[in-house]
């Protein structure tokens, strides 16, 4: 009787022992993960300002674009990676995700619409970070640009964030040369000349 109990509470230490191992090692993955993605920023900022072909604003917008890639991409692995200490089996996951991604795309064409115009916009090279544009009615200095989404800064500061399959027609007033037009005021006894 005195084994029975000795096993059973050595089994239950046991227990407990790799429960905390799972969370230990899930959160060492989870902050080794999170200093990758700053790495990879970093990385990512250093590279797209080496080159010597691009524009400032290219750079911005390729480099903020290029760092949603791999921060998406590195929270995937995150998952996977704490989902397979716990023992989860994670192609069990992977067949009903792609049936659900599938059923998905049918109801959010919307959102595949915002991520290939954002595609576009970044190889058409139609705005980038830092210029003055007009979408949709309103007019800022684009902030970022994202795979789904558009960030405008007004002049009063109102942050606009448009979807990028909404956007119909840009207005790029940073692009190429502008006229300034200004109007002068002087008196009538002024000699116009």
């Amino acid at each position: 009787m005195k084994e029975r109990i000795h096993d059973f509470f050595l089994g239950q230490s046991a227990t407990y022992i790799d429960i905390l191992s799972q969370v230990l090692f899930s959160l060492i993955t989870i902050v080794v993960g999170l200093v990758a993605i700053k790495v990879l920023k970093y990385i990512i900022k250093k590279a797209v300002r080496s080159s010597k072909v691009l524009s400032e604003r290219k750079m911005n917008t390729m480099s903020t674009v290029s760092f949603s890639f791999v921060k998406y991409f590195v929270y995937f692995m995150i998952v996977c990676q704490v989902l397979s200490i716990f023992h989860v089996n994670i192609t069990s996951f992977i067949v009903p995700a792609s049936i659900l991604s599938v059923a998905i795309g049918f109801g959010a064409q919307s959102l595949v619409q915002d991520v290939i115009t954002g595609l576009f916009i970044l190889l058409e090279d139609q705005f980038g970070v830092g210029d003055v544009v007009t979408i949709d009615g309103k007019t800022g200095t684009v902030e970022s640009i994202g795979i789904r989404a558009t960030a405008l800064r007004s002049a009063d500061g109102d942050v606009h964030i448009v979807p990028n399959g909404q956007i119909k027609v840009v207005t790029n007033m940073s692009k190429g040369f502008n006229r300034a037009v200004v109007d002068v005021g002087i008196s009538y006894e002024d000699d116009v000349d």
